[in-house]
């Protein structure tokens, strides 16, 4: 209904209502619902960050693989180095897989930052298990980028008010320019055709199945 109002005072009824500052402000106030009244509950970025989960889990599995064959290696000389980076992969078993993403988070930023250290580098060099390693560590970082990427889309978005708040405001800007189409109807026939007008689309909103549907049952039906 809101919409429709403003539509006809932008342009047949432009000659009466001109630039009144009512309607400016129900144009804001409209504006201001409108933004918020399909909004998304949550940034839709889910995916990604269960594609870098996927990730990085597959990378640390590799990197792990490679290290365990190399520390198993009796008579290998790098078997030393590669027992020394293996004991830095602390997630094993089922917790590799678990579904919470922080529970594991802080294993994996831990891992990636030992796995910078100039000793571990130099192990890594002897071991040619350098661009492995750079693989990991850029997986967990991606994680950690996406997953605070969505954390602060979704707060964004909660922290936009509510479509039902702003409704009680643009409601009561709209009562107060209907007035001022009804107390004008009997200064000339442009006023009366405008209200008139207004009437029509009232009686069309209420007839509108989605407005019998969202009806109170107990409210009066002679309303």
């Amino acid at each position: 209904m809101c919409e429709e109002i403003i539509r006809y005072s932008e342009t047949t009824a432009n000659v009466l209502m001109g630039n009144h500052p009512l309607l400016d402000v129900l144009k804001t106030e409209f504006g201001k619902y409108y933004a918020v009244f399909g909004k998304k509950a949550y940034s839709g970025k889910g995916k990604q960050v269960a594609e870098a989960n996927t990730n990085r889990t597959d990378m640390y599995l590799a990197a792990r693989l490679v290290l365990r064959g190399y520390s198993k290696a009796k008579g290998f000389g790098g078997q030393t180095d590669a027992q020394q980076l293996l004991a830095l992969f602390r997630l094993k078993g089922k917790k590799v897989f678990q579904e919470s993403y922080l529970s594991k988070s802080a294993d994996m930023t831990h891992l990636a930052r030992q796995l910078q250290l100039p000793e571990n580098k130099e192990r890594a060099e002897r071991l040619h298990f350098t661009e492995i390693m750079e693989l990991l560590i850029t997986a967990i970082n991606d994680f950690e980028t996406q997953y605070n990427d969505q954390i602060g889309a979704n707060a964004e978005l909660h922290s936009q008010p509510s479509a039902t708040s702003l409704r009680k405001e643009l409601e009561s800007v709209l009562g107060n320019y209907l007035n001022l189409i009804k107390a004008m109807k009997s200064v000339n026939e442009d006023w009366g055709k405008f209200y008139l007008y207004v009437q029509e689309v009232a009686k069309s909103v209420k007839a509108s199945p989605q407005n019998k549907k969202n009806k109170n049952p107990n409210q009066d039906k002679t309303e």
